[in-house]
């Protein structure tokens, strides 16, 4: 499936959606993710979201409850076009039907893993996808979206089996147990995250999801993945990737007509003092300000020139060598 053709099942769904308008939830409401323990959509950026709203007398507004993610998020907004919520930028762009208020609040980046000896690079991925499986998030995720991007960029992709596993748990405890797989998933870049500790104690390396097709879609970091290196010393582990940002998003204001019953000149008012103060308010205000969001910025820092250069060309030698080699 493209990224084309998921937007198609999302149109369809949404559709579907807006048939039962009369039993949409008209509250004030602000979409993130799971549940807050395991979100940190729901427990860090809705939270965040709500008191920036609060301080530009926009008070009221409550989490909408667990969803499945970006995808989620935009049929949830498409449906309820006063209704606010965060998402993947990369998922946004294009995409009609939403009102991006801020395009960067925070950022997530890529991160592509395997138990497989031999994948130093995404060119190892690319030329070998004929034989790979790929592990990722449920099918209204951000991180099975953005694997649709990549697929766009890459067409081998499209060809790899796809597990939709869930939660980076489950995605790390399958590639762990299947040969011949690599998971992937986007998160934020947080160095004291279990994920990360998961990725090592279960024996798992990062492959740099950096090449040159990504330019222009995606920047790419250095980013600290874990505070000490190997035994416990060192400055720490670090791994270069792709990023996008968090996104905070609402409707359009042409939508509302779909659901006008449930929908107050109130609501309508809102809706527009809401687009105005937020999109005029910095973006800052909707970051969450904790210390591990401290540390996470911390420990980013962008890539050099000459370093995305080395490491493109690495990856595109790496692919057009192995899908060569495949081909005799």
């Amino acid at each position: 499936m493209t990224l084309k053709s998921l937007w198609s099942s999302v149109a369809v769904a949404t559709v579907a959606l807006m048939a039962t308008a009369a039993s949409a939830d008209t509250t004030k409401i602000v979409w993130g993710g799971g549940k807050p323990s395991a979100s940190t959509y729901s427990g860090k950026y809705v939270p965040a979201t709500i008191d920036a709203l609060s301080k530009l007398r926009l008070a009221g507004y409550q989490w909408g409850g667990p969803t499945e993610g970006t995808l989620d998020n935009i049929e949830r907004v498409r449906n309820n076009p006063t209704h606010l919520a965060v998402g993947q930028a990369d998922m946004l762009r294009g995409v009609d039907g939403i009102t991006v208020l801020h395009e960067n609040v925070g950022p997530e980046c890529l991160y592509l893993v395997t138990k497989q000896e031999g994948y130093a690079n995404l060119g190892h991925v690319i030329g070998n996808a004929w034989d790979l499986t790929v592990v990722t998030g449920g099918e209204k995720s951000g991180s099975f979206g953005t694997w649709q991007v990549l697929s766009d960029l890459y067409p081998d992709f499209a060809d790899m089996p796809v597990v939709h596993a869930g939660g980076t748990d489950k995605i790390i405890e399958t590639v762990r147990q299947k040969p011949s797989t690599v998971g992937f998933f986007v998160m934020r870049p947080d160095p004291n995250s279990k994920v990360f500790k998961a990725i090592k104690d279960n024996g798992l390396n990062f492959i740099p999801v950096v090449e040159f097709e990504l330019e222009g879609v995606y920047d790419f970091y250095n980013l600290k993945v874990a505070h000490t290196g190997f035994a416990g010393i060192g400055a720490g582990q670090f791994v270069e990737t792709a990023c996008t940002s968090v996104s905070l998003f609402t409707g359009v204001k042409e939508a509302i007509d779909g659901v006008r019953d449930e929908v107050s000149g109130r609501d309508l008012k809102r809706f527009d003092a809401t687009v105005k103060r937020v999109t005029n308010a910095d973006a800052e205000a909707f970051t969450p300000s904790t210390k591990d969001f401290r540390d996470m910025f911390s420990g980013m820092k962008k890539i050099a020139a000459n370093r995305i250069a080395e490491l493109g060309k690495s990856a595109r030698d790496t692919a057009e060598a192995a899908i060569e080699r495949a081909s005799n």
